[in-house]
């Protein structure tokens, strides 16, 4: 499947079939993020932040982008290093790639890219949604963000997100989500996620 596609539409139409995969589960896992909030994010979405959702959504985690550039330079490398028929053959057997099966085998890869793709934008949005409306609800959220308004007020805050047009937080008086367009703020500020790496050695 992946092979006919490539001969017929080239790799610019294989990259732009997978991209438009990306954005799809990109707004699915935005919204479902969203939703356990008690938001409809589409409502304050335009088409930056709908084709921008893929990329930013890799950026947001360092653990995850460690991971996929883990994997991509794995990849590459592998690939690299099979640079004569007799490694492409060795690298052929130890993939169990039989001959004649080259193309079922891609089309496997791809299937096992897209579960993966799924598991990472739609999976991650929402457990992730699901553990801050619980942290809403048990009043367990640390206000350690602080939000500048054009009228100089100030208000210490959880920031639960932001697009490119309007910010989501919540105070301390009140359990709801607030929402506030980027352009009625000075400025922001948002405590910066750090990377607890001791929890993954425990």
């Amino acid at each position: 499947m992946i092979k006919r596609l490539y001969q017929s539409q080239g790799i610019q139409g294989v990259l732009t079939i997978g991209y438009l995969y990306m954005v799809i589960l990109g707004i699915l896992g935005e919204a479902l993020y969203y939703s356990q909030l008690g938001i409809n994010i589409l409502n304050y979405s335009n088409i930056t932040d709908v084709l921008l959702s893929p990329i930013s959504k890799i950026t947001s985690n360092f653990y995850l982008l460690g991971v996929i550039i883990l994997i991509v330079v794995t990849a590459l490398s592998t690939l690299n290093s099979a640079n004569t028929p007799e490694k492409k053959a060795k690298l052929k057997k130890w993939l169990r790639i039989r001959p004649g099966n080259e193309s079922k085998t891609l089309d496997l890869l791809v299937v096992f890219l897209s579960i993966f793709l799924f598991s990472f934008y739609v999976g991650l949005d929402m457990g992730l949604g699901a553990k801050r409306a619980e942290s809403i609800e048990k009043k367990e959220l640390r206000f350690n963000d602080k939000l500048v308004f054009s009228s100089a007020d100030s208000v210490s805050a959880k920031i639960v997100g932001v697009n490119s047009a309007y910010l989501f937080y919540v105070t301390a008086d009140s359990p709801s989500v607030k929402i506030s367009p980027i352009s009625n703020l000075q400025y922001f500020e948002r405590q910066p996620a750090k990377p607890n790496f001791s929890k993954i050695f425990k």
